[in-house]
């Protein structure tokens, strides 16, 4: 653990403990002669709202099943219809309790959430997450660990198996007992005669749904190419061949764990966080500066303290941080320059699979209290007060430190308005750390159906978002200075100084006084050799170094993934929270961006 002054135990103060809220909602909302019927049939652990078998809650008061946020959401839709405040995940087996909007980390008198645990566990229970299709590195001989070690580091070495994340820790076999019921065993069953016929029966009838499904598909295909047709005037617009969509069982190929190649585990709707964290670590510059800059190694006969915020910190050992990286209740540090140098130090360790941020969650929450919640956040306002944040301490840190930040994301823009009466114009200069883009409007002649909610889509590329912003435009009753009076005006943006690294942020939400909508435009963007020259004199060429996903149809729902380029690999990841897959340059072009960083050439040839 990276100790500071006045923090630190040797020096006899006493750090105050950070620990997650306790649920008031528990004691006389939890069943369990209603929960336990519905989860010893495999057949009733599917959402009874749309029979999907993934991501599935079961209600702790009646036992109802329903889908999750990132399905159909049939059990907030129970909570909000019932007022049942409590729900448990059946593969996780966390409880998150609607009516505080959080996390359960406490248990109720009669040790209900406990019983219920240990029950799962004995249910063989199967998720339809993609299997591993690489194999895993040689086992490696580890030690046992010390039966001293805390109760709270959650490390997998990559020589263990995998196993399903709990946010509170599981209670053994001794300390607790499961129903009686569970305990019985099943009493033998005759099977009847017709058990062929009847399987025979299911499997016609799954044939039949499926070849109607087909069907449905073939004729919504060909109304929308009819209507497209007639909107181009009956000349057939052919779009270019697409890959095939990706076959979640048989496709998916798990990045081999390493340096770089390590997850970042959902503490309960923290994706926004871990897709920013796994982009700006994939910096090379940035990742460097943190992990071997701030605090270098004692092998380089550098100064391995530093000063922040009147705080002095010292340069810990890898296995040190490992622990101290993942623990929810800990002396935390008090510097979210630390906590990001701590973690890209695990995540590039190569030490192990998955971490849990709970150390550098919990500053966040510390610094930046709006995030202080396990609600989905917008992770272009996260990055927006992450900067904030590492600029605000890095100016307070001794030594030739420099700003990071700034050194690679900062750019320059002039904006100009021109009086079309008095022709006088305005300059103003400013500096930017992300460049907004809106998303042009486009004709739906050229759209395709989404699988989202919201409806068709256009296409557009990146350019014409960057024409967008630069492009001059016209304003109507603008107040001029000289005229004294509401005249039309003229406005434009220049860029006149691009970063190292650009972050592009398609605006991809718009408002009214009464709803929220999600711009479903297809942006096609180029993997290399974007022309910045074109906006810029000082432009050049950048390529792809990340982008962000975000899956859903609300700014704060939804899912949040980042596609990152390896350099040494020469592949592409997708990093899905504790999960990262191989994939094409195929597979990344075909997504729909939300936020984009770009390198320049130069810069990205030695990443």
């Amino acid at each position: 653990m990276i100790s500071s002054n006045g923090s630190s135990q040797s020096n006899g103060e006493t750090t105050e403990k950070r620990v997650l809220p306790v649920c008031p909602h528990l004691n006389g909302n939890i069943k369990l002669n209603l929960i336990f019927p519905r989860l010893l049939e495999a057949k009733n652990r599917i959402c009874s709202g749309c029979q999907a078998d993934d991501h599935i809650w079961v209600c702790l008061l009646c036992g109802n099943i329903g889908c999750g946020r990132f399905v159909k959401q049939h059990a907030i839709q129970h909570w909000t219809t019932k007022s049942h405040p409590l729900a448990m995940e059946i593969f996780s087996k966390v409880t998150h309790c609607y009516s505080c909007n959080n996390w359960v980390s406490n248990d109720d008198s009669n040790k209900s959430l406990s019983i219920i645990r240990s029950t799962l566990q004995q249910i063989p229970i199967k998720s339809n997450r993609p299997p591993l299709r690489l194999p895993q590195p040689p086992t490696k001989t580890s030690t046992t660990p010390n039966a001293n070690a805390t109760s709270n580091t959650q490390i997998r070495p990559s020589s263990l198996k995998q196993k399903t994340p709990t946010i509170v820790s599981q209670p053994s076999s001794k300390d607790v007992k499961p129903p009686q019921a569970i305990q019985a065993k099943p009493a033998q069953v005759n099977k009847p005669n017709n058990v062929p016929q009847v399987q025979a029966s299911l499997s016609s009838r799954r044939r039949q749904k499926q070849t109607t499904k087909a069907e449905g598909r073939k004729r919504l295909k060909v109304e929308e190419e009819a209507i497209e047709d007639e909107e181009n005037g009956g000349n057939k617009v052919k779009e270019p061949t697409k890959s095939a969509p990706l076959d979640r069982e048989e496709k998916l190929v798990r990045c081999i764990p390493g340096p770089g190649r390590i997850g970042l585990r959902n503490l309960g709707n923290t994706c926004f966080m871990n897709s920013i964290l796994q982009s700006l670590g994939h910096n090379r510059k940035f990742r460097e500066y943190f992990i071997d800059q701030i605090l270098p190694d004692p092998s380089t006969n550098e100064p391995t303290t530093v000063t922040i915020m009147d705080h002095k910190y010292t340069r810990q050992p890898t296995s040190t941080i490992i622990d101290n990286t993942q623990k929810k209740q800990a002396d935390l540090p008090l510097s979210i320059v630390m906590h990001l140098h701590n973690l890209l130090r695990v995540l590039w360790c190569g030490q192990v699979e998955v971490v849990s941020p709970w150390s550098i969650l919990h500053a966040v929450w510390e610094f930046v209290p709006k995030f202080r919640n396990f609600q989905q956040q917008d992770a272009q306002e996260f990055l927006f007060e992450l900067f904030n944040r590492l600029q605000l301490e890095l100016s307070t840190s001794n030594g030739e430190h420099g700003n990071i930040v700034n050194d690679l994301f900062q750019g320059k823009w002039e904006s100009s308005m021109k009086c079309e009466k008095c022709h006088r114009v305005t300059q103003t200069k400013e500096t930017f750390l992300n460049l907004t883009l809106d998303i042009p409007a486009v004709s739906l002649a050229k759209s395709r159906r989404t699988r989202s909610s919201v409806g068709p889509s256009a296409t557009c590329t990146l350019q014409d978002c960057i024409d967008a912003v630069t492009a001059p435009q016209k304003i109507e009753g603008r107040f001029c200075d000289t005229c004294q009076t509401k005249e039309e005006a003229q406005t434009e943006t220049k860029l006149i100084q691009l970063p190292q690294t650009i972050c592009f942020v398609l605006k991809r939400f718009s408002w009214t006084s009464t709803s929220q909508a999600k711009v479903n435009t297809t942006v096609r963007f180029p993997l290399r050799d974007l022309d910045m020259s074109t906006y810029c004199t000082q432009g050049g060429r950048y390529s792809l170094q990340s982008l962000i996903v975000h899956h859903g149809t609300d700014l704060h729902s939804g899912h949040y993934t980042t596609y990152i380029y390896d350099p040494v690999q020469r592949t592409w990841g997708h990093y899905n929270d504790s999960e990262i897959y191989v994939v094409t340059e195929e597979q990344v072009l075909e997504v729909e961006p939300y936020m984009m960083f770009y390198q320049r050439e130069e810069e990205k040839r030695d990443t």
